[in-house]
């Protein structure tokens, strides 16, 4: 399918429920980056975003 590149040393993966967001936290960078999942399965980043130090769990929670 193909590569892009992300957060150094990846630690946590997490998709949304609806399948149209991917987002990445790197372990040494401290940041989560958020990508958008193309129709095609592609990932284009949308975002990159300051987090705490060494994060390692992504929990996305959905509020109706």
């Amino acid at each position: 399918m193909g590569s892009v590149t992300t957060e150094n040393a990846p630690r946590a993966l997490a998709m949304d429920g609806t399948g149209t967001y991917l987002l990445a936290a790197g372990q040494q960078s401290h940041r989560l980056t958020v990508y958008r999942i193309g129709a095609d399965g592609g990932l284009a980043a949308v975002g990159s975003h300051a987090m705490g130090e060494n994060p390692s769990r992504i929990e996305i929670i959905v509020v109706a």
